[in-house]
């Protein structure tokens, strides 16, 4: 089970090795859950023990929602929440510009596109449905 979803796309990755290391690999990358996935669909965890009373929306990581196609699992798990309103982020789906290297080779397009983000995640409107908390994948993207 690997949290960094970035690691685990490199492990199951684009780039299979060759010849008597693909099995391997393959063998290892079958093995490999991110941790929603894991709790939710290897484990089928239901029910979470926690309470926590709050209004809360997420932000979801490019590495875990386009390269890990996760989506589902981590929502999943803030549904599991007992007290804990989860209301979708608008536009979910953009990236908000600071993965790897590229807030800093690309500084300018970074900062406008965290803003875009910040923008959706300090919108009047999700504020005003109780929007207190914003929970995320990886820390290292807050």
């Amino acid at each position: 089970m690997l949290r960094a979803a970035g690691l685990q796309q490199r492990v199951r990755g684009r780039r299979a090795p060759v010849g008597r290391e693909r099995a391997r690999a393959e063998a290892l990358a079958a093995r490999i859950w991110e941790f929603s996935q894991f709790l939710t669909d290897v484990l089928g965890v239901e029910r979470l023990p926690v309470t926590y009373r709050a209004v809360a929306t997420m932000h979801h990581s490019c590495h875990t929602m386009r390269m890990l196609g996760v989506r589902e699992g981590p929502e999943r798990l803030l549904g599991m929440v007992d007290g804990l309103e989860y209301r979708p982020l608008a536009r979910a789906q953009d990236c908000c510009g600071f993965g790897g290297t590229f807030a800093v080779k690309m500084a300018a397009v970074s900062a406008e596109m965290v803003d875009r983000k910040a923008s959706h995640v300090c919108d009047p409107a999700l504020a005003s449905l109780g929007a207190r908390h914003l929970r995320a994948g990886p820390r290292s993207r807050l």
